[in-house]
C-alpha cells in the first residue's frame, strides 16, 4: 500500500476479472513497496486509514483476519461494490 496516492480514487482501481493476468511491472512494485517498507522506513496504513481511502471509491472491508499465530499483521479483504 505504500505510495498510494493520498487522494482517495487516484491510485485505485477496480478489480481485474478472473483468469487474467496482471499487467507488466506489478510483481516490481509489490517489490518495491517491500523495500520501501523495510529499508527505507515506511510506515503501514492501519485499517481505519485503508477503509477511508477505500471506502469512496466503492470498496468496504468484509474480512479482517488476524494472523496472531503465525506473524504479528492482519489480512484485510476489501471487496468492489459499484455505485
Amino acid at each position: 500500500m505504500a505510495g498510494w496516492a493520498a487522494a482517495a480514487g487516484t491510485a485505485v482501481r477496480p478489480p481485474r476479472r478472473a483468469g487474467t493476468r496482471p499487467p507488466a511491472g506489478v510483481y516490481t512494485a509489490g517489490l518495491m513497496d517491500l523495500i520501501m517498507l523495510t529499508a527505507l522506513g515506511g510506515r503501514e496504513r492501519t485499517r481505519d486509514q485503508l477503509a477511508a481511502l477505500l471506502g469512496p471509491c466503492g470498496y468496504s472491508l468484509v474480512r479482517d483476519t488476524p494472523m496472531d499465530r503465525i506473524l504479528p499483521w492482519r489480512i484485510l479483504e476489501f471487496q468492489y461494490k459499484p455505485n
